[in-house]
């Protein structure tokens, strides 16, 4: 999995909560280091679920991540 992340040359958004086991969080961050100019968003207190236990939170991050992407025209 490692290697292909480095090919990846989209917007990349990863959200952690850093109450998830911890195998899941240093999974996230390396994706995060791996992937360039990826955002890494870490939501304390908050396991794998983090849409369901900080959804309002969640939407706004997701929400300004996307409004903050260019979209690419079409060929």
């Amino acid at each position: 999995m490692e290697g292909l992340l480095g090919e990846v040359r989209g917007p990349t958004l990863v959200i952690n909560g850093t109450a998830d086991e911890p195998r899941g969080v240093l999974k996230g961050r390396r994706v995060a280091e791996l992937v360039e100019g990826a955002r890494l968003v870490e939501f304390a207190e908050v396991a794998h679920m983090i849409q369901l236990e900080q959804p309002d939170r969640f939407n706004r991050v997701v929400l300004d991540f996307l409004s903050e992407v260019e979209p690419k025209s079409a060929p």
